[in-house]
């Protein structure tokens, strides 16, 4: 432990935390609390690790009795930072701060995947929970380096380690770097990806492919687009003319004409009945319908008619 106030610091008994400090008795709890109103989340955080150490983070008890205290003044932070608790986030990156850094940004994506499909929890309010606690332990501007190298041998494209072993052979048209623990390659005309070992997880059979970005990306085949999830499955079908990007959460398709929108689980969460449609730009989407020109919010509810300007 360690005291914001005369910076000593020192080892509480195993299973305990000293409430004051040892060497000049300020109360350890009350110091946080006195600044708490004026100082960010991360900060807040930050400060209440610095004073407890990270074994608080295996105490959940304990941390969410704390998180009350501090942001007893901040209803909706507190509720999010509490989800965390209950949901062993903090638990889970404290199991990590001893891995290097790629090991751990593969284990935060994974874990924020799991948690948007068995928890049910939107993937922004997932990215949100993850990011108070990695900005509080410092971890806020890691990116996993990229692990492996191309080579390239007589025009085809392959992977080697760090320690310039080969991983895959030089076989592919072309290869992409790694994104989320996939590379997309090119093989005769044909995307699909392999791992991290050189394994072809998702068959070289799209003719067309993007990286995954937060578990999904967009292939197609035959001239008609979906998406597939991390594991290879389509989440949403191969049997659309044109797929984009998800932007703000839904991704814009066209079928026959008509425009719709998916969302991350893979449900049409608007109808395909728009001649035309553009990504969502701040919570809205310009829609043309039977004609008329306005926009639509994230529910398919006509908000505004469109100025013609």
């Amino acid at each position: 432990m360690k005291c914001t106030n005369c910076q000593g610091e020192w080892t509480a008994p195993a299973n305990k935390s000293l409430s004051k400090c040892p060497f000049c008795q300020a109360d350890m709890l009350q110091m946080l609390n006195e600044k708490a109103e004026v100082l960010s989340t991360d900060v807040i955080l930050g400060n209440m690790l610095q004073a407890y150490g990270t074994v608080l983070l295996q105490n959940q008890q304990r941390l969410a009795a704390m998180i009350s205290d501090l942001f007893a003044h901040d209803h909706k932070t507190k509720r999010l930072l509490l989800l965390s608790v209950r949901e062993n986030i903090p638990t889970q990156l404290a199991a990590l701060s001893t891995t290097d850094k790629n090991e751990r940004y593969t284990h935060i994506l994974d874990m924020q995947h799991r948690l948007a499909d068995e928890a049910f929890l939107k993937e922004e309010i997932v990215q949100q929970m993850v990011k108070n606690w990695t900005t509080a332990l410092g971890w806020e501007h890691e990116d996993a380096d990229e692990p492996f190298e191309k080579d390239l041998h007589e025009g085809l494209n392959g992977f080697k380690n760090a320690n310039g072993e080969m991983i895959t052979q030089s076989k592919y048209n072309d290869a992409w770097p790694f994104s989320e623990g996939l590379s997309r390659v090119k093989l005769n005309g044909k995307f699909g990806y392999i791992n991290q070992q050189g394994n072809e997880t998702i068959p070289l059979i799209y003719t067309n492919a993007s990286d995954f970005s937060e578990g999904i990306a967009i292939v197609g085949r035959n001239g008609k687009f979906g998406y597939l999830d991390i594991q290879g499955k389509e989440m949403i079908p191969l049997k659309y003319d044109m797929a984009s990007d998800f932007k703000e959460g839904l991704a814009r398709v066209r079928l026959n004409g008509k425009y719709g929108f998916f969302d991350k689980k893979g449900k049409l969460g608007i109808i395909l009945k728009y001649e035309y449609a553009e990504d969502f730009n701040k919570g809205l989407s310009l829609v043309v319908f039977n004609g008329k020109r306005g926009y639509i919010d994230k529910r398919g509810n006509w908000v505004k008619d469109a100025n013609d300007e």
